[in-house]
């Protein structure tokens, strides 16, 4: 007679035979909710469209409007996810929690989903100071950030903030590249300075001094790096008098040389790249393309949801196109 382990051992056994057996005569699956390009920009409050997500074109700094945002007030700063495939962005500052606000925004629907958090109050408990730049670290599944008092701290998915320590300049963008916290400053008429960061608490490693042939920068404007090349990228500001001139350059983190990839047709105040999932199906994250992804797949069928529900082209919602790419990807070892 069998066990009641040995019965569930069997039916896993068939289901599982069952789904190969399915996957082997899926085609390949088209994945969507990428925009065109990797690279996504959002403008200020002053932009010609203000408050404004686009997609830029990395050959030539062309700009594609995506969707408007409007919440907030001055001060945009987004930042790209990869664990639950969200743009978060921060925006305003004010004692006021609906006009100082963090939000998630879904790529491909662009459906924005309000997060309760706690502010950037380092320097007045309150009032939360305006966003300056955001990066995510996959070590910690936080994010640094920064403000406009020169505050670093960690601000969680779920709004939970952490003072890290104060800053010795006026951070304007972060990246990470291996393990090195690189930021971006702002420094009117002293140009735009590329350093290095202690991440436990802010401190300046190294400076080095942003060159751009031609041109004459006034101060940094955003700091991000693309993870399938590891190469840095960011946005410059050109001094020309009553100019807001911006430019999009690459920067060799070495040499602080930058190169113009071309300028900007609207005040763009922070990049991010949003890289194509390598792992889709893998829902729980766990690196394995599995029954259990399965699972949260069919618990989800039919409603909205993030690839951590079972959305594995990314539109939205979890239905039969993302049973296609779970069912081609089915055994799949992440990478």
């Amino acid at each position: 007679m069998n066990s009641p382990n040995s019965k569930n051992r069997l039916r896993n056994g068939h289901c599982a035979a069952f789904v190969f057996a399915l996957s082997t005569v899926i085609a390949t699956p088209a994945l969507a909710g990428v925009p065109a390009s990797p690279l996504v920009g959002v403008t200020g409050n002053g932009g010609i469209t203000p408050e404004t997500l686009f997609s830029i074109n990395t050959t030539d700094a062309s700009m594609t409007l995506l969707a408007q945002l409007g919440h907030g007030d001055d001060g945009e700063t987004i930042a790209f996810n990869p664990f639950d495939r969200h743009i978060y962005h921060w925006s305003g500052m004010s004692a006021n929690p609906t006009i100082a606000i963090m939000e998630r925004i879904h790529p491909g629907s662009f459906a924005i989903t309000d997060i309760p958090w706690d502010g950037f109050r380092a320097a007045n408990p309150l009032f939360s100071a305006e966003a300056k730049g955001a990066t995510y670290d996959e070590d910690s599944g936080n994010f640094f950030t920064g403000d406009s008092d020169r505050f670093l701290y960690t601000v969680t998915p779920d709004g939970t903030v952490t003072t890290l320590g104060h800053m010795d300049h006026q951070p304007m963008g972060f990246a990470i590249i291996g393990s090195t916290l690189y930021s971006i400053d702002k420094f009117p008429g002293s140009g735009a300075k590329l350093r290095t960061i202690n991440p436990a608490n802010g401190a300046t490693i190294t400076t080095t001094q942003i060159t751009l042939a031609g041109v004459t920068i006034t101060n940094g404007i955003s700091l991000t790096h693309d993870p399938a090349t590891g190469v840095l990228w960011g946005v410059l500001k050109q001094s020309l008098p009553n100019s807001q001139i911006r430019h999009l350059v690459t920067i060799d983190p070495a040499t602080g040389v930058a190169t113009s990839i071309g300028v900007l047709s609207d005040n763009i105040a922070t990049i991010v790249f949003i890289p194509e999932d390598p792992c889709p199906a893998d829902f729980n994250r766990d690196g394995f393309v599995n029954l259990a992804d399965l699972q949260l797949l069919l618990f989800s069928f039919g409603q909205p949801g993030t690839v951590l529900d079972g959305d594995a082209n990314g539109d939205g919602v979890v239905n039969l196109d993302d049973l296609q790419i779970l069912l081609f990807l089915f055994g799949m070892v992440c990478p």
